[in-house]
């Protein structure tokens, strides 16, 4: 399917994204991925826009290629100041937001999720993470194929992003 085709869809009520030309239906959130969304929001917005680094977004559309089109929706997204247009574009974000993060429920599949975490890298992204609520664990993974886990007592910062930030693990999934 092309970016054209996938702009003319009738609303259908989903929520969908575009993966190297193929359609991928995506389920509405539940409450508790809203709340994650939310706190996660929250934490880093407060932050980003006290010392005007760049927009905290939810559920942002980025168009991580053009041919084959790769439209995705990260649950919340980072992009830096010096790379939002003014006023911000009127389209979808061509390229891939600085920091991509997924929030994973048990209707996702971990071949859905790999793929996503390279094309979001490999697009250009500085950092993605991947958080497990259930096991209360953040995935962090940087493009050069370094990976962290997080468990729930311990702190997440993105020290390249956020000078300065961090937050515990548990203090975003409660």
């Amino acid at each position: 399917m092309s970016l054209e085709e996938f702009e003319r869809l009738p609303d259908d009520g989903m929520r969908h994204e575009l993966n190297e030309g193929e359609l991928v239906s995506v389920t509405h959130p539940k409450f508790r991925h809203t709340w994650i969304v939310q706190n996660i929001n929250e934490r880093l917005s407060r932050f980003v826009n006290e010392r005007g680094l760049g927009r905290v977004l939810s559920e942002a559309a980025y168009l991580l290629s053009a041919d084959p089109p790769t439209l995705r929706v990260p649950d919340v997204s980072f992009v830096r100041r010096e790379r939002l247009g003014q006023p911000p574009p009127d389209d979808y974000f061509e390229g891939a937001p600085d920091l991509a993060i997924e929030i994973v429920w048990p209707s996702d599949s971990a071949e859905d999720l790999d793929l996503k975490v390279d094309q979001y890298l490999e697009a250009g992204s500085k950092v993605v993470w991947v958080v497990y609520p259930r096991t209360r664990r953040i995935h962090v993974y940087h493009p050069d194929g370094a990976t962290e886990i997080l468990a729930d007592q311990q702190d997440l910062e993105a020290r390249a992003l956020f000078p300065g930030w961090s937050v515990r693990v548990a203090g975003l999934l409660d």
